[in-house]
Order: C-alpha cells, then structure tokens, then sequence
C-alpha cells in the first residue's frame, strides 16, 4: 500500500458492494429482531429495540415490515446457498494444505461458487428494491452503507 506525504492510503480503495453491505445489514435487522424477542421474553419493553430500523431509515411501518420480511427471506436463501456451496467446495479442496495451495482450475470453480453466492443477494436486493419507491429506497441503500462501515 502506497502511503502519501498526509500518511493516507493513495490506493484505491474499491467499493463494496451492495449485496455485502446488504448481507450485513440483513443480518443486523435480524439481529435486532432477536434481540427484541429477547427483552420481550424477559417482560422488558421491546418496542424501541424493533423500531430502529424504521427510524433510523426513516421508514413508514409497511416498508418496515417489507425490510424485515426481505431480511429473513434473503438470509435464509443466501445461508442455503452457503451451505450447499460449502459442501460443493469441499471435494475441491481435499488435499490442499491452504488456500495458497489451490490448483489454479480449483480456484476458478470457488471463485465461481463465490460469485454466484453473491448473486444470491444481489437479486434480493433487486428485489426489496423493486418493492420500494426509489426515493424510499434510497435513505435506505445509505443507511445500510452506514451499518457497514461500524
């Protein structure tokens, strides 16, 4: 990594992309939904906990219940996806000591299983966005970006 004169980075950071930083933020609604489940089975106030993505995205109740059913469809899907990959991936990597010791052919075919993973969650994404208005879904791509960088 090349360093500047100001000690930043003058590498190109490339920018992530939006089915990871859905992923994650799929992940964190779902995260407070669990979270929410567990203050209610403990009698304690939930409400606050289950409307922070509405807010915070400054979503009306709809698009909020949209969000959070797209969360567990997604996830779902791209964990089924994970799992038959990692049994697909398996055979390949026998005998490898590392990922360094991968055949280039080997490599190619993860490479392509990786892909199609995050393919997965583009079309979710595609998806939860044809559901919403464009002017709705923006506030929304950005706050999901946010969610990515903490």
């Amino acid at each position: 990594m090349a360093i500047s004169a100001l000690g930043q980075s003058t590498d190109a950071t490339p920018p992530v992309p939006d089915a990871v930083m859905f992923q994650f933020f799929f992940q964190h609604v779902l995260a407070l939904e669990r979270s929410a489940d567990a203050l209610k089975a403990k009698g304690r106030e939930d409400g606050g906990r289950r409307s922070m993505i509405r807010l915070g995205a400054h979503l009306t109740s709809q698009e909020e219940a949209t969000v959070k059913g797209f969360a567990r469809s997604c996830i779902e899907r791209w964990t089924n996806e994970t799992r038959r990959e990692a049994a697909e991936a398996a055979p390949l990597l026998r005998g490898s000591r590392g990922p360094n010791d991968v055949p280039p052919a080997t490599q190619s075919q993860l490479d392509a299983l990786e892909l199609h993973r995050q393919q997965v969650m583009s079309a979710c994404v595609a998806e939860l966005a044809a559901k919403m208005k464009p002017s709705r879904f923006r506030p929304f791509t950005i706050m999901s970006s946010r969610q990515k960088r903490t």
